[in-house]
């Protein structure tokens, strides 16, 4: 299961590498993500695909790693997916530009 686990945080972690790509190439900006489509389409693509891999981590991982938010995860997963019309802007900039580095600093050895 460990090699599993691995795997999965070896390709979380690359997802959220790809989101600060994305906001490298936006400069940050709130406006210029909001205004290209494109570029915030792929970042609810990558938040999507976080959200679907985090739920197939073993229990034993989750329980070493109580402090990431997985209900948190699994719920944006959920809106972004099934009731994307639901998903607000700002919510997903502030999940891009404050839970993604915090996620990612909490996955890496």
């Amino acid at each position: 299961m460990k090699m599993r686990d691995e795997a999965i945080k070896a390709k979380i972690l690359e997802y959220c590498c790809e989101i600060e790509n994305i906001l490298d190439r936006l400069h940050h900006s709130e406006k210029e993500f909001l205004e290209d489509k494109g570029l915030s389409a792929g970042t609810v693509f990558y938040l999507a695909q976080i959200g679907e891999l985090a739920q197939h981590f073993s229990d034993e991982f989750k329980n070493e790693h109580t402090d990431v938010p997985w209900r948190e995860i699994k719920g944006m997963r959920n809106i972004l997916v099934h009731e994307y019309h639901e998903a607000n802007s700002k919510t997903i900039w502030e999940t891009a530009t404050e839970d993604i580095p915090a996620l990612k600093s909490l996955l890496q050895d």
